[in-house]
């Protein structure tokens, strides 16, 4: 009796033979097998005689009515693409059809009259998510180096032409003790050189020593989350598998008492978000922060917001931008 393990393998190995896969969802030829594989010999055989003899010994070893019982099933699936291999490679025109397809898989309609879109390659569900996170990353990145570069151009220009909270365009004190810095290396350069002092902007933008001076102090700024120059743990896809970390290994992720002291302090300050006002605090302050949890609602009294020179913009008519620093209120009483 045969051995239906040889049925299944054959079976199994049918589509495996072509290099090229067959698309057939009409059934016009062998379906998604290739009939020459079925029968068992060389692709494009035009002897009959060979076809014939390949079709009379496999009909004959895999007829259902040489094997057992329990293998019936499989051996008459098998006869039934034996069949209809026979049937293709006998006719004439089928084959050519046929042999013309194999040479030209695209040409289904030509062969069949009916026409059928191909099967999109199927690709890895992860492989696409990391592709999407990447791309996403990516952009994230790019948006965020922009960001930090248009602001530290705009902060650069403020400062080397002395845009304070009075002028208009509207700088920041912040822009003007950047000017008189790089203004006092430029001064102590023209000494040592010799040469004049140059007290008008417009010609002070021009001197490189001036402006390399400015551009120093402006890399010293310590800038908030929303301009910072963009880091490694900045990509959306380490956010990702942090937060999958997270969940599977039950890991605690929580920021340190000094990172949640840092931004309940820096949140204070709402449209001054690019500067990190922790670095202005005492370390006395600091500590104090750290140690009565400033984060926590009920907590949150005793961080202060002062403002500068609040009473001179106002009473002067320009509503422009004012320092606001942080005041850490030790001795004020909960619920004040």
């Amino acid at each position: 009796m045969i051995n239906i393990a040889l049925i299944a393998l054959l079976l199994c190995m049918v589509p495996l033979v072509h290099t090229k896969r067959i698309y057939d969802p009409y059934m016009v030829f062998c379906g998604p097998q290739n009939c020459y594989d079925i029968l068992d010999i060389p692709s494009k055989t035009n002897n009959i005689t060979i076809i014939k003899q390949a079709y009379r010994k496999l009909s004959k070893k895999y007829h259902p009515d040489k094997v057992k019982e329990k293998d019936k099933t499989i051996a008459k699936e098998f006869m039934l693409k034996l069949n209809k291999a026979h049937e293709v490679l006998r006719n004439e025109t089928a084959k050519n059809l046929f042999d013309y397809y194999l040479d030209n898989p695209t040409h289904y309609y030509k062969v069949s009259g009916h026409y059928y879109l191909p099967e999109l390659p199927k690709a890895s569900p992860i492989l696409v998510l990391l592709l999407v996170l990447v791309f996403v990353s990516a952009l994230l990145y790019y948006n965020q180096n922009k960001k930090h570069h248009a602001f530290l151009k705009q902060l650069e220009d403020y400062s080397s032409r002395k845009l304070g909270p009075k002028s208009v365009p509207s700088g920041t004190q912040r822009t003007l003790d950047i000017h008189n810095r790089a203004y006092e290396v430029y001064k102590t350069d023209c000494r040592e050189k010799k040469q004049n002092i140059v007290t008008n902007i417009e010609i002070l933008i021009t001197n490189p020593v001036f402006m390399e001076a400015i551009r120093n102090e402006v890399s010293k700024v310590k800038l908030g989350p929303f301009v910072a120059k963009p880091k490694r743990n900045d990509f959306f896809l380490i956010w990702i598998f942090v937060a999958i970390y997270n969940y599977f290994f039950k890991k605690s992720l929580e920021l340190s008492d000094e990172a949640k002291a840092r931004d309940a302090v820096n949140g204070r300050l709402e449209s001054f978000q690019y500067y990190d006002y922790w670095e202005d605090l005492s370390t006395a302050d600091r500590n104090y922060c750290i140690e009565q949890k400033v984060w926590l609602p009920e907590n949150r009294h005793i961080i202060g917001v002062d403002i500068e020179g609040y009473d001179e913009y106002y009473d002067s008519g320009y509503h422009g931008k004012w320092k606001k620093i942080i005041v850490v209120q030790k001795e004020t009483k909960k619920g004040k």
